[in-house]
């Protein structure tokens, strides 16, 4: 999965999946681990649906909790309105979209919030 995740970051392509219960189509922008060692995608939610309802908007979600997860070959610009490159809560950036860096796909070299 933090391939595939990683590989739509830089390329800067929709991921379609399953979350909660419910299909969804997001912008991935920001692949990490938090302080409680739990992998996260910080991304922008285009359709689909929600638990919240709102749609489109930015989503925080667990991927661990991602099912049926693949490429498509739709892509976006930049990022939208209200992105956050750091996300303080988080120990390690496995990949973003501005400065892609992920060592457990082998390609790029992780890095630590602390100190940056």
């Amino acid at each position: 999965m933090n391939e595939i995740i990683c590989q739509a970051i830089q390329e800067k392509r929709l991921l379609s999946f399953s979350y909660k219960g419910h299909s969804r189509v997001v912008e991935p922008h920001t692949h990490g681990v938090s302080t409680a060692n739990n992998e996260y995608l910080r991304c922008y939610q285009v359709t689909g649906g929600s638990i919240s309802g709102k749609v489109p908007g930015w989503k925080m979600m667990t991927t661990s909790k991602i099912n049926g997860l693949s490429i498509t070959d739709d892509t976006f610009d930049n990022p939208r309105d209200g992105y956050k490159k750091m996300i303080v809560a988080w120990t390690e950036y496995i990949a973003n979209c501005n400065n892609c860096k992920h060592s457990r796909c082998g390609a790029f070299i992780k890095y630590r919030s602390k100190g940056k």
